[in-house]
């Protein structure tokens, strides 16, 4: 009997710079191949798994998942076996040489007390001097930069930490982290990972956006109706003591993010219009149309709005009122909804779709 022999350590274009092939373009090679099954085995990245089993499947092809990681210096290939196996490698945070992708350390988000959250562990590591700092499970942990040794690990907050990143503050020369979970958002002392003050925040189903910080005021907002609230945090003797200064549905952020210009805050609203509200205040200065709902970034004096229909539009951070530069749409389009944040760098507009990136001379 011909003994049947499949590929169990393919890489696709996830595997940066080890990888040419999108993982629809390697499951439809297999399938011309005749391969009854192949395996997909990025290096320390699981991004093309969802695309990959959706794209074999239906060429009838069985598809086989897992990752690259490095032991004792050398490549060895993980594949999952269960639903369990692919969250528990979902759950991995590695540090890797930028020179050659070596990894350096790498620890398990569960080892801290961590569940899965429905969609993953999508936050992003929040890199303070040192420190790593990453919210799992509704507390905080700052680790070791260079050997991943954990340094302090905070109490748990209420609820859990749902896609939210940390975001750093200071009050009174006093330094916090701010970190949001699906209940509340809170502070935490920077030098010992102590618990400085938190405040009531249900979220509803994902609770995304970064807290931002201004002059004493830590403001946070989520989708699906939520809306925004606001807190006034201050040095009240030796503690730091929070109190809401204002709560609304003016401000619905979904995953597009928003951005602090100044004293006044801008996002996209899940209604789909742009939006400027005052810090301070709650008030909102203006809305538009714009783009639709999408996420949003800025730099120099510009708000860069991303619609999920693929357009982007340029536009003035100005809060008296809305003044549109430009509006253009990307020519690669897959038909999805655009969810990738845009970033501005070294003068270049950055948009990714799917597994294409564009760059955009944005420099005058």
């Amino acid at each position: 009997m011909a003994l049947t022999c499949v590929e169990l350590r393919a890489h696709s274009a996830f595997s940066f710079g080890d990888g040419a092939m999108t993982p629809e373009a390697l499951a439809a090679r297999a399938a011309e191949l005749g391969y009854p099954a192949i395996g997909l085995t990025d290096c320390a990245d699981l991004g093309g798994v969802p695309r990959f089993v959706v794209a074999a499947e239906k060429r009838g092809v069985r598809p086989i998942v897992g990752a690259e990681l490095e032991v004792d210096g050398h490549p060895a290939a993980f594949l999952v076996q269960s639903r369990e196996g692919y969250r528990n490698l979902a759950a991995l945070v590695t540090c890797a040489r930028v020179a050659d992708g070596r990894m350096v350390w790498q620890k398990n988000m569960k080892n801290f007390g961590a569940s899965m959250p429905g969609f993953g562990f999508v936050e992003s590591p929040f890199i303070d001097g040192n420190l790593v700092l990453l919210s799992p499970g509704g507390s905080v942990v700052a680790l070791n930069k260079l050997n991943g040794a954990t340094v302090w690990q905070s109490k748990k907050l209420k609820g859990s930490t749902d896609y939210s990143s940390l975001s750093v503050a200071e009050t009174g020369r006093v330094k916090q982290y701010l970190v949001m979970t699906d209940k509340s958002v809170g502070g935490v002392l920077a030098t010992s990972g102590a618990i400085l003050w938190e405040g009531d925040f249900p979220g509803d189903r994902a609770v995304v956006p970064t807290p931002v910080y201004n002059n004493g005021i830590v403001f946070v907002a989520a989708g699906y109706g939520v809306g925004c609230k606001a807190f006034k945090v201050g040095i009240a003797g030796d503690r730091m003591v929070a109190q809401e200064a204002y709560a609304g549905t003016q401000f619905q952020i979904h995953h597009g993010g928003m951005v602090l210009v100044n004293e006044h805050v801008y996002g996209l609203h899940d209604q789909g219009t742009l939006r400027c509200i005052e810090l301070a205040t709650g008030k909102q200065t203006w809305q538009d149309r714009n783009v639709g709902k999408g996420s949003i970034a800025y730099a120099d004096g510009h708000l860069y709005c991303r619609g999920e229909s693929g357009s982007v539009s340029l536009v003035e951070a100005n809060p008296n009122e809305y003044k549109v530069k430009g509006t253009f749409t990307p020519p690669e389009r897959n038909g999805s909804k655009t969810w990738a944040h845009p970033a501005v760098s070294g003068g270049k507009l950055f948009l990714r779709e799917q597994d294409v990136l564009l760059a955009y001379n944005v420099k005058e």
